[in-house]
């Protein structure tokens, strides 16, 4: 499996015995053989039945790892299958989606052929409630090129999750990348990170990933909760830091791209900012303490430059409130 196996697909499991079926039946609906591919199932701690269909699977398929772990989220469990992979690439999929019938054969030979550090595509986001589909894409990006990182950022690039992509596992290990643990938002601070790095990077238009969007989710019932919406809010300020970091150990040999990754994080700081102030009623106390954590990370002050007008004058008007 170690010589042969292309590609590496991680699922994060948590309660998801409802969705799982979906998912590894899309996953074993393909035109690539198994000998190939691998499917790396990691249990986050589920009291449900998914781990039993999960080993069902797994008695029919050599290619399918089941690895149970106790809960510590999302990110860790998805980190821990980075640990365990043997593909030469990776895809992140999460347990309540699927992927298209019949799309990993082009993927990995598009991505080996090309010797492509990351393929981008577009999901299919597919709604629960009745609402027709839509497929979103990658504004001012050039498709079906082979091109570097920062031509796409100087292209305006804007991550998405990382489940619309396949990269290079060199790429994430070479360069000591992980899921922040336990961050909302922590999809796109990778894929960030990932573009930074990336020598030979391509967009293609089809959406082999089809992402279920349930219009009573436990995420927005949750968010008229105060500790949650702080909560989310400190993460998008980890997310705000992490780009930071990054951009002050690559400023020498990729300027350009740092200084995309501060303008980013100041966009996204500048978001948890006017956040929480439309949540002022239940978060009065909150500002002080994020505005000295950007304060400390040299996020702020902010450059007028990346930041329309309005949203300089809010922003100074959060500051002076303090």
């Amino acid at each position: 499996m170690e010589e042969s196996c292309k590609l590496s697909i991680i699922i994060p499991m948590y309660n998801a015995e409802k969705y799982i079926t979906r998912l590894l039946t899309s996953c074993y609906q393909q035109d690539l053989e198994e000998s190939l591919f691998e499917v790396i199932v990691i249990d986050d701690g589920s009291i449900d039945k998914g781990k039993d269909i999960v080993v069902e699977w797994q008695n029919a398929h050599t290619n399918l790892i089941y690895h149970y772990q106790e809960n510590t989220g999302q990110s860790l469990a998805r980190n821990h299958g980075l640990g365990l992979a043997q593909g030469k690439y990776i895809w992140f999929v999460d347990a309540d989606d699927e992927i298209e019938v019949n799309c990993l054969s082009r993927l990995v030979n598009l991505s080996t052929s090309h010797d492509l550090d990351m393929l981008l595509f577009s999901d299919l986001i597919r709604y629960n409630d009745g609402r027709p589909d839509f497929s979103g894409g990658y504004a001012n990006m050039r498709y079906n090129t082979v091109c570097t990182g920062e031509e796409c950022y100087r292209r305006g690039f804007v991550a998405y999750a990382m489940s619309s992509c396949i990269a290079k596992k060199e790429l994430l290990t070479d360069n000591h990348l992980r899921f922040l643990p336990k961050t909302f938002g922590e999809d796109a601070e990778l894929c960030y990170c990932l573009m930074a790095y990336a020598e030979r990077v391509e967009f293609i238009h089809c959406t082999p990933y089809i992402y279920h969007v349930n219009g009573n989710s436990v995420t927005q019932t949750n968010m008229d909760k105060p500790e949650v919406v702080r909560g989310k809010l400190m993460d998008t300020i980890s997310v705000s830091e992490s780009l930071i970091a990054l951009a002050e150990k690559i400023k020498k040999e990729k300027p350009f791209i740092a200084s995309c990754l501060k303008s980013r994080a100041e966009q996204i700081a500048f978001g948890a900012l006017y956040s929480l102030w439309r949540q002022r009623k239940f978060l009065a106390g909150e500002l002080p303490e994020m505005i000295a954590i950007l304060k400390k990370d040299r996020v702020l002050p902010f450059k007028i430059s990346p930041l329309q007008w309005k949203r300089f004058l809010i922003a100074t008007f959060l500051i002076n409130r303090m």
